[in-house]
């Protein structure tokens, strides 16, 4: 639980309610995340405290109420997100990797391959697109993944093993000496 903590919160954001008592700079309730964390500047004395619901008025913004000029493209998002005007909405958490707001496993993936491989995922369509044998296929994708259990993989993991290869002593386990790679040597 503890791993995903960071995918998870990276993921959620909050869907504003009628009365929003979310902070307006430390809560993640824009796309971009807190706004605290891509806006710098000083605050005056009390607009930290500031909640969505004292900056929000109807169906506007009380842009007056905060010192610092926002960008544009950041009031824009702001202005053109759903707010609950009519019912008596509270604030909710949503998952903000999908389009309907509910938690799935696809977005979930994709969000932590991004953040392993920044920016782009790992795009393997093609691996089963081979026409090789299942487990050759499950071998590649393995492989591209770093999931095949070698020596430096279990270290990396927090395993406690020697990552040295017996069969060629202090070489480089991937080594361009091709010669030093033996079926007895390898491990």
């Amino acid at each position: 639980m503890k791993k995903g903590e960071v995918i998870f919160s990276k993921g959620t954001r909050w869907s504003l309610g009628r009365e929003s008592n979310l902070n307006f700079w430390t809560d993640s309730w824009t796309s971009n995340g807190p706004l605290r964390s891509i806006i710098h500047g000083p605050l005056t004395r009390g607009e930290a405290d500031l909640t969505i619901g004292d900056i929000a008025l109807g169906e506007g913004w009380d842009w007056e109420k905060i010192s610092l000029s926002l960008p544009m493209k950041i009031r824009m998002e702001i202005q053109a997100m759903p707010r609950a005007c009519i019912t008596n909405k509270e604030d909710c958490l949503i998952w903000a990797a999908s389009s309907n707001g509910k938690f799935n496993l696809n977005s979930a993936y994709l969000l932590a391959c991004e953040q392993k491989v920044h920016p782009n995922c790992f795009n393997g369509k093609w691996i089963w697109k081979l026409n090789v044998l299942p487990r050759i296929q499950s071998f590649i994708w393995m492989c591209f993944h770093k999931s095949i259990a070698t020596r430096e993989c279990l270290a990396s993991r927090g395993i406690s093993v020697d990552t040295s290869c017996p069969g060629l002593k202090d070489e480089i386990l991937f080594s361009p000496n091709l010669e030093a790679f033996t079926s007895e040597g390898s491990c």
